[in-house]
């Protein structure tokens, strides 16, 4: 990977917890963190959507997204707004 293009994409499980539950695909973007080595150090979480893959119609509200990425677990408020994020 190039330190030049240092943002990569990656599809995860993920759940939605709300007035109803849906478990998805989450695309997360990342920006991959260099220090010294060969391979990068750590990648950051810079944002997540929807996979259009996961073709399940997800009501518009308000949910908790949960999904593990990169040996973390991660838990955020989202809104959901015509099948996409939006702000909570």
């Amino acid at each position: 990977m190039s330190r030049e293009n240092s943002l990569i994409k990656e599809t995860v499980n993920g759940t939605l917890t709300g007035t109803k539950n849906y478990s998805v695909k989450i695309i997360v973007t990342a920006r991959e963190l260099w220090g010294q080595n060969s391979v990068p150090d750590d990648r950051a979480v810079v944002e997540v959507e929807l996979s259009p893959m996961t073709r399940l119609v997800v009501e518009d509200g308000v949910y908790v997204l949960s999904y593990r990425f990169n040996g973390i677990d991660h838990k955020s408020d989202v809104r959901v707004v015509d099948g996409r994020f939006g702000t909570p």
